[in-house]
């Protein structure tokens, strides 16, 4: 593939990432929870019980990340687990009241903001956004599973990761 059209790509992506790291730190957190929270209270809302490990294979983090996390949402009382009767060592994890209210919280807002987004745009080009959103985040979760991350990037060489 071409360079120039590789590097508008790449340059393309720092934009977004900019935009949402910026909008991540004005926000501070996530409607009072942090940013993992967050993730996790949206993929169970999705799917209304997950495993653990199925939940830190579906966000890409680290099973002890999650579970710090999920520690404090139980603490919280904004998730809770349950033993699944086919395997007592896996637990489902669910909203409790109080999370779902939270997921919905975070759903009203986060539509508000991306409506506010999308409102200088004519509906085709909202689907056409979306679309492509959906094809990038489709790429992204496949190129993950293929490859680990770069050689020329672990042990903290980032010269060639730029």
């Amino acid at each position: 593939m071409n360079n120039s059209i590789l590097s508008e790509f790449r340059n393309s992506i720092r934009r977004i990432e900019r935009f949402l790291f910026a909008s991540i730190k004005d926000d501070g957190t996530c409607c009072g929870v942090t940013f993992n929270e967050c993730h996790i209270l949206m993929e169970i809302d999705k799917n209304r019980k997950i495993v653990m490990k199925d939940l830190a294979g579906t966000l890409g983090m680290d099973k002890s990340i999650i579970s710090r996390s999920i520690e404090g949402m139980v603490r919280n009382d904004l998730i809770s687990r349950e033993e699944l009767t086919d395997d007592r060592r896996k637990k489902n994890i669910v909203l409790t009241g109080n999370g779902k209210k939270k997921a919905d919280s975070i759903n009203q807002y986060m539509n508000s903001k991306y409506s506010e987004l999308f409102s200088s745009m004519n509906e085709s080009e909202v689907e056409k956004v979306i679309e492509s959103a959906k094809i990038l985040a489709d790429l992204f979760d496949k190129w993950a599973l293929l490859t680990e991350k770069s050689e020329c990037c672990r042990g903290g060489n980032n010269d060639c990761c730029n």
